[in-house]
């Protein structure tokens, strides 16, 4: 495993494709937007610790030819995990070419690498409204919850909607959305975030 590939940073694509993550306290370099709403799914998923992109690159034969392969993301999970992953549009990976290339780099990717290489489609990424609502959350993440948010939270009900969270003592819109962005409710992601979302305490 070689990490060989390393996207250069006067790359017209990266202007329109870099991505803040709030998680890895850096700009991400992607390229394409499909592969920055995946970097925005990586931001809400509690199981993820951190991740990378264009991580490495390894070595693999397809159709006689050696080749090298660099995925499109690498996680760090909360459980010690690992996982690579490769975002595509759907059609796309239906060609016979992409079909019979991944699933020689799905192989080598658990013998050789050791963890799983998954693929990440728009129809995975595009799936009902989650990245609308994500993306409407997510300025909300900029800070960490503080003392004066947690202990309200402690105080609401454990099952309401947005606007009684809303409307509930001294909140506001604003705590509302940093309370649902810090992941404190179970809810309906992909579903539009609205008055009447009904948000479940964890």
């Amino acid at each position: 495993m070689q990490r060989l590939r390393k996207l250069p940073r006067t790359s017209k694509i990266l202007r329109l494709s870099g991505f803040s993550s709030l998680k890895n306290h850096a700009r991400m370099y992607c390229e394409s937007i499909l592969e920055g709403h995946a970097l925005l799914l990586c931001e809400f998923d509690d199981t993820v610790l951190r991740y990378t992109t264009q991580p490495f690159s390894i070595a693999y034969t397809l159709f006689n030819r050696k080749r090298h392969y660099t995925p499109d993301i690498l996680l760090k999970l909360k459980c010690g995990a690992y996982q690579s992953v490769e975002v595509k549009p759907f059609d796309k990976l239906q060609s016979e070419r992409n079909l019979h290339k991944f699933e020689v780099l799905q192989a080598l990717f658990l013998k050789e690498v050791g963890h799983e290489l998954r693929l990440l489609t728009d129809r995975d990424i595009y799936k009902g409204e989650q990245v609308n609502n994500y993306q409407s959350l997510y300025p909300y993440l900029r800070s960490p919850l503080t003392l004066e948010e947690n202990r309200f939270f402690l105080s609401i009900p454990s099952l309401l909607t947005f606007k009684q969270l809303s409307n509930f003592r001294e909140s506001s819109f604003t705590t509302a959305m940093r309370l649902v962005a810090h992941s404190n409710f179970n809810w309906d992601i992909f579903s539009p975030l609205n008055s009447e979302s009904i948000l479940k305490k964890k």
